[in-house]
Parts: structure tokens; C-alpha cells; sequence
């Protein structure tokens, strides 16, 4: 009702809203008056402002309660702590409004002086000539009414919620359980992959072939007399477990260092294992890196295995060589590129060469020192000798 009114006096010419006082309120386009607050003699004023523009953003719908009139005697009562629906003791149904005596919506019993005039022949309240009269204000203010028929309060109550926390509590205490359960199996097998790729880096044997359990027992049962599997199958194989469910290698370094006499050479081994689910392609890239005076375009370091592939469990060892004819410390940085294209499967390693030159002056050095002792000796004999005659 107060909406209505609101939007109606907001639909009339501002000369009507205002009166007299619309002279004072157009000085200088500010469309406002002061309005006393107390008496005229208590000196505080309350702006009020009032602009002649129709502005449908000013006028705002909250409800309207006297939609369901008919229709309110039927409605179910719904239990606020449950949020379902009341059962009625009698019919085992849900429990209504008419039910329990109520028949007129509250608003009824508000409006009774406008449904006493509602019989009148041709008579039309004062709201619908406004109405008429400024339909065209109306529309532009409020193009479309908007109904809220069949709204209600929906919900749970709190006991319901609370049992719906809890659940949801212990819900996520399972999940968190079973991700320290995983997250605990995970570095169990990356533990028993790594020993495994050192086990059989030491061998020289092929990675994920013989598990060093299965070959462990084996050997106990064979020194003990005790042969626990059959001669003929020989050792068992171990069925091969991924650390992930994802492509992933698993490095052993990323720095190697060697160091020879000039024009010599030296290697060293890199170890790497497929602890993934699939197949990794792979090639390497290099780039040298240092001071300018090392950057002169010369290969110094070697490896022939640049491309290939490397199956789920397999290990594999890249046997880097370093040569060079001039002394000096060289490094460079090789880059492993894996196929598919994930962090897991990419890797850099810096390799440091450093090429000592030969000391070609070691025995005539040798010689002067020798030279140089002698000398002194004699020298502190004769000393001795002078200061005793």
C-alpha cells in the first residue's frame, strides 16, 4: 500500500507535489527545501530533495502481500526447527491453515473499509483515477509490476544444519585421511624407485628388469639350501608399480664435474628412471655458459645418446665425456627435453669441465731447489766451521 502511494505521487507534476514551495525549490536547479525539524525556533533544518524528472531508479518494490488472499487458508505449515512440513494427527496429511482456523489473510481483516465501498455501482476509488489519469508517468516509472506469488521461506532448521556439518565434517576428514594414505604411498614408492635405480646404476644392469627384494631372497634361499622357487623359472620378475599415475623421470644429479690434464679424457655418468606411466621421448640441447673467454664455439663436451625413449620402470645412464686443448675451467648447461611436454618430464644439468695443463718445468725446478738446498748447506757448514777455528 505504501509503494502504491509512493509510485502515484511520484507519477503526478511536480507543481502538484509540491505547491507553493516550487518557486523555492527551482532557485539555481536544486529542487530542494528545507523543512523544519522541532519548531521554527530550534534551528535545525531537514533537507528534502524533490526533482521534477521521472527517475524509475528512485522507486523500489519490496513485496506485495495481498496477492494470495484465496489461496492463503491452504497453505501447509512448515516446522521452523525442521524445516518439513506438519502432519495432521487426525487425517495423516500435511497440516494447513484452515486446519487449525485460519481462513482470511491478515490483510482482510485490514481492509475492511475499502471492501464495504467495493459494491457501489459506478463509483471508482480516488487510487484508480490516479491511475488513469498518469498511466502514461506509471509506465515510464515502472514498466512492469512484478508478482511474487508462491514466494515462501524456505529452509533448514538448525538441528538439520547441524547434522548436515557434521556430515559434511566427517566427509572431509575421510578425504583427508585418504590423501595422507596416498600421499604416504607415494613416497614409499619413489623410495623403493630410487633405490632401484642405484641398485642397478652399481650393477650396470637395465632398471625395472629384477627387483633387489626378489634378488635378495633369491640368494638366501639359494646359499641356504632352502630353494623357494622353482630352479627352471629362475628369478621372478616384480610387477612394475608408477610412483604417478603421470608421465614422470626421476635424476639422479644436476651438476657433474671432471677434471683431466689437457688433451686428455674424462667422463662421467648421469642416472635417470622412468618412475611414470608411459613412454618419455627425449632429446638434449646445450648452450655454454661461463666467462666470454670460455664461449669460443668449441665442443669440449660429449655424450651419443642425444634422442631415443625410455619405458615406464626402465632406467637408463647418459655417459658424459670432456676433452679440451687448451687449460682451462669450461662449463655448459645440457637440457633434457621429454616427450610428453610436463615439468615432470624436462631436466637440466650443468657439466664443468676443467683441463689442467702440464707443468713441463716440474724437473728443472726440481733440480734448482735441489741446487739451491745443497748451497745452503754448505754455506751454514763453512759458518759453523769459521766461528769455531
Amino acid at each position: 500500500m505504501l509503494e502504491e502511494k509512493e509510485l502515484l505521487t511520484k507519477a503526478m507534476p511536480i507543481e502538484k507535489r509540491q505547491g507553493s514551495n516550487l518557486w523555492q525549490m527551482s532557485l539555481r536547479d536544486a529542487w530542494t527545501r528545507y523543512i523544519s525539524v522541532g519548531g521554527p525556533f530550534s534551528g535545525l533544518e531537514m533537507p528534502y530533495i524533490d526533482r521534477p524528472e521521472l527517475r524509475p531508479d528512485s522507486i523500489y518494490t519490496i513485496r506485495n502481500p495481498f496477492n494470495r488472499t484465496e489461496e492463503y487458508a491452504d497453505d501447509i505449515i512448515v516446522d521452523i526447527k525442521t524445516g518439513l512440513p506438519k502432519i495432521n494427527p487426525k487425517t495423516k496429511q500435511p497440516l494447513r491453515r484452515k486446519d487449525i482456523g485460519v481462513d482470511v489473510h491478515p490483510s482482510m481483516h485490514l481492509d475492511k473499509s475499502r471492501k464495504s465501498r467495493a459494491n457501489v455501482p459506478h463509483e471508482t476509488s480516488r487510487k484508480e483515477q490516479v491511475k488513469t489519469i498518469y498511466n502514461k508517468a506509471l509506465t515510464i516509472l515502472k514498466p512492469a509490476e512484478v508478482y511474487f506469488d508462491g514466494l515462501r521461506v524456505e529452509g533448514a532448521g538448525f538441528e538439520t544444519r547441524f547434522q548436515n556439518d557434521r556430515h559434511l565434517e566427517i566427509i572431509r576428514l575421510e578425504e583427508d585421511e585418504k590423501d595422507r594414505a596416498a600421499e604416504a604411498e607415494k613416497q614409499r614408492r619413489k623410495l623403493a624407485n630410487r633405490g632401484k635405480t642405484r641398485g642397478q646404476s652399481e650393477a650396470g644392469t637395465t632398471a625395472g628388469s629384477v627387483s633387489g627384494k626378489s634378488a635378495a631372497m633369491t640368494a638366501t634361499s639359494v646359499a641356504g639350501g632352502d630353494m623357494t622357487t622353482d630352479p627352471a623359472k629362475g628369478i621372478e620378475f616384480e610387477a612394475w608399480v608408477p610412483e604417478e599415475e603421470a608421465p614422470l623421470m626421476s635424476f639422479e644429479d644436476n651438476r657433474l664435474v671432471m677434471q683431466v690434464g689437457k688433451g686428455k679424457a674424462a667422463e662421467s655418468v648421469l642416472s635417470c628412471m622412468n618412475v611414470g606411466n608411459c613412454a618419455v621421448y627425449y632429446s638434449w640441447s646445450r648452450v655454454q655458459i661461463g666467462v666470454e673467454s670460455a664461449k669460443d664455439s668449441l665442443q669440449r663436451f660429449f655424450m651419443k645418446d642425444m634422442s631415443g625413449s625410455i619405458l615406464p620402470g626402465k632406467a637408463k645412464e647418459f655417459v658424459f665425456n670432456f676433452k679440451s686443448e687448451k687449460a682451462g675451467v669450461f662449463a655448459e648447461e645440457w637440457t633434457y627435453l621429454g616427450t610428453p611436454s610436463v615439468a615432470g618430464c624436462q631436466h637440466k644439468i650443468l657439466l664443468k669441465g676443467i683441463s689442467v695443463a702440464e707443468d713441463v718445468t716440474r724437473a728443472k725446478r726440481a733440480e734448482l731447489e735441489a741446487r739451491l738446498a745443497a748451497a745452503q748447506r754448505d754455506h751454514t757448514v763453512e759458518e759453523i766451521v769459521d766461528e769455531g777455528g
